[in-house]
């Protein structure tokens, strides 16, 4: 009787429990051009970086040389162990961002797998690798 008289309320808990369900805890959930949801907090406009600790860092654009510099600082400075991956999300759209192949052989020397693929895929790759518990990092280009 109650939700039928509050019909806005009814509305209201329905969609927080619709979005709790389909947006995860510490992981993506919507993942689209320009907007992502990542522990149930929307991004848009921005790039991310999350790194091997699950700490998140938005960035208006991974391919500036500042950005460049912090991110693979953060990188590297991560103690390598067995079996680390970063995940390279290349874009929605198109590849418009890669590491370059030396990048990608000396993050192999410290035992950290680079994987690139298209954006939507990273996401669900990252999903997947900490249902695994694996230790992984992202970088993810959300922008066009």
């Amino acid at each position: 009787m109650f939700f039928w008289k509050h019909k806005f309320i009814t509305i209201l808990i329905i969609a927080v429990v619709a979005y709790i369900v389909v947006n995860p805890a510490h992981k993506f959930g919507i993942a689209r051009a320009d907007f992502v949801v990542f522990n149930r907090i929307p991004f848009t406009g921005l790039d991310l970086f999350i790194d091997f600790e699950g700490n998140v860092k938005p960035f208006m654009d991974l391919g500036a040389f500042e950005n460049r510099r912090e991110w693979s600082k953060a990188i590297f400075e991560t103690p390598p162990e067995e079996g680390m991956i970063l995940i390279v999300g290349t874009g929605f759209s198109r590849a418009s961002f890669q590491i370059s192949d030396s990048l990608v052989v000396l993050l192999d020397s410290r035992n950290i797998h680079t994987i690139q693929v298209p954006s939507p895929q990273a996401t669900q790759q990252y999903n997947a690798a900490l249902d695994q518990k694996k230790k992984v990092a992202l970088l993810l280009l959300i922008k066009k």
